[in-house]
């Protein structure tokens, strides 16, 4: 193998690792966005079931329907807090094993560079 093509393998590698590691940061970041948006919204629900709690009697009924809401909204954040959070783990492996293939690649070039006259 000529050393300008390990260099250009070792070059392409590292573009390629930096591609894998911006496309994580950017899915990171939109995982981030949409838990905030979910917490925000969650918040504002608490303070509007909080404020209905405070209402006349003849509103329990809307009151206790809120709540219910609530809570299933609360049940859906946690299951789409638990399925982003699977994802970044994926993510996260994805990374790792790409990051372990090419310190392997690299690895194996640093060996082959210590055969050669």
């Amino acid at each position: 193998m000529k050393p300008h093509f390990r260099v250009y393998t070792c070059s392409q590698l590292r573009a390629d690792l930096e591609n894998a590691e911006t496309s994580y940061r950017i899915g990171r970041e939109t995982v981030d966005f949409t838990l905030n948006e979910l917490k925000a919204k969650l918040r504002e629900l608490e303070k509007q079931a909080t404020q209905l709690n405070e209402a006349t009697p003849l509103q329990v009924e809307g009151v206790n329907k809120t709540k219910a809401r609530l809570l299933e909204m609360e049940r859906r954040h946690t299951h789409e807090k638990h399925e982003l959070q699977q994802l970044v783990f994926v993510g996260l492996d994805m990374l790792m094993e790409h990051k372990q293939q090419l310190h392997n690649v690299l690895q194996d070039t640093e060996n082959q560079n210590q055969w050669l006259p």
